[in-house]
């Protein structure tokens, strides 16, 4: 008993070391340096791999932090990339910008350019007469079967000079612009300057055109419902008593009908129409139908002065559209007393004296004055000089000798 608790104590003091059966003490400490050594190896394993995963997880760590630097860095060195992409875009935007307005700048300035362009050709001034219409027909009169009286019925009436009518087609826009811009309808003259002009007088038409100067005054008011319906039906116009008729149908109708008289009437309102007395509209006027049928005959009127009293009503001011008059007249008027070979001033022009000049050469001629000296400065011969005496109004003097205010002293 004693040793029991002997030994009990001694445990409690101090541990002996225990054996087991059939061991030696040397195979025992063996086991036990094998133990210790597998708990340390085991000790140093579980460190290794905790050291090892420390060092996963600071790696991961690292690379995790890497990560985010590598992305922030991403997203500094995007920023400007943006940056430069949005300033490129913007840059491409305001060369497109810049590239538009160009555009839009050159396709504004051709349109300007092409209002300029539609603007000046609408300033230009334009006749509205059709010689070669005229001259086409009057030379249709020689294939006619009953020529010769179309031909004495012409004359009878006065308008014989029209069938030696040349065929001009074309009138200088030049000339046009001129006689506009310098016609005095008040005084029915053409100033070349402030003392010289050119006249416009019933002989000058007569002279061109042959045209009757004498006689009663052309009022085509007056003309009559009745005598519009019976030359509508003498020319063969059915339907309503218009006092109008297309230029195509009346053109169709002297084309095809060989009736002297009603050729005649038809020729004359066409004449009227295409060069005396040009109109803006496309129709021709039937309203000459109480003269034509007139028992004194055509030729007991003043066509001369109906010619200017027109020309006088329709030359407008500078500027405007479409200038009423006889530009036919007026330019031979202008060649007629135009450079020291005119026939007029030999007195050998032949009547009527549009039969005096080649087309070709005469437009020719007339540009050349033109260009070189100006159409003011162009005529040798009809030229009247204004003179102003002392006291008294501005005077008209044809002779300086025969006028009577030249002489008050």
């Amino acid at each position: 008993m004693k040793k029991t608790t002997q030994v009990k104590k001694s445990k409690n003091v101090q541990e002996l070391p225990s054996f087991s059966i059939g061991l030696t003490p040397s195979d025992e400490d063996k086991r036990n340096d094998t133990d210790s050594s597998s708990s340390g190896g085991q000790k140093n394993k579980r460190k290794t791999g905790a050291a090892k995963g420390n060092e996963k997880k600071n790696k991961k760590k690292k690379e995790h932090k890497k990560g985010d630097e590598s992305i922030a860095s991403r997203g500094r060195n995007k920023k400007p990339q943006i940056e430069a992409q949005d300033s490129d875009e913007t840059s491409s935007d305001d060369e497109n910008e810049r590239n538009g307005k160009k555009v839009s700048c050159a396709v504004e300035n051709v349109k300007q350019d092409m209002v300029k362009k539609d603007s000046d050709a609408d300033a230009r001034l334009r006749h509205k007469m059709s010689v070669p219409k005229v001259y086409d027909l009057m030379h249709s009169v020689h294939v006619k079967k009953r020529k010769d009286e179309i031909i004495d019925q012409l004359n009878n009436c006065g308008f014989g000079g029209m069938l030696h009518i040349c065929n001009w087609t074309r009138i200088h826009t030049f000339f046009i612009d001129w006689v506009v811009r310098r016609f005095e309808k008040e005084h029915m003259w053409i100033r070349l300057s402030d003392t010289e002009v050119l006249e416009l007088k019933e002989d000058d038409v007569h002279r061109v055109y042959e045209l009757p100067m004498a006689g009663k005054k052309i009022d085509t008011n007056l003309c009559s419902d009745g005598a519009i319906r019976r030359l509508r039906k003498e020319l063969g116009l059915t339907g309503d008593y218009s006092p109008v008729v297309k230029v195509a149908e009346l053109e169709r109708i002297l084309k095809t009908t060989e009736k002297p008289k009603t050729w005649v009437k038809g020729i004359i309102c066409f004449i009227i129409h295409n060069i005396l007395c040009p109109t803006n509209k496309g129709n021709v006027s039937l309203q000459y139908a109480d003269i034509l049928e007139d028992p004194a005959g055509v030729s007991s009127y003043n066509w001369c002065s109906h010619v200017l009293d027109y020309m006088k009503k329709g030359l407008q001011s500078p500027g405007v559209l479409n200038p009423l008059a006889d530009f036919h007249f007026l330019m031979i008027n202008y060649m007629d007393k135009m450079g020291k070979r005119s026939p007029f001033l030999t007195g050998k022009y032949k009547r009527p004296s549009l039969r005096d000049w080649d087309v070709k050469a005469a437009n020719q001629e007339l540009a050349k004055i033109h260009d070189i000296m100006g159409l003011e400065n162009g005529l040798t011969a009809g030229v009247t000089s204004l003179y102003r005496p002392a006291e008294g109004p501005l005077v008209l003097c044809f002779d300086a000798d025969t006028c009577p205010l030249s002489k008050v002293e």
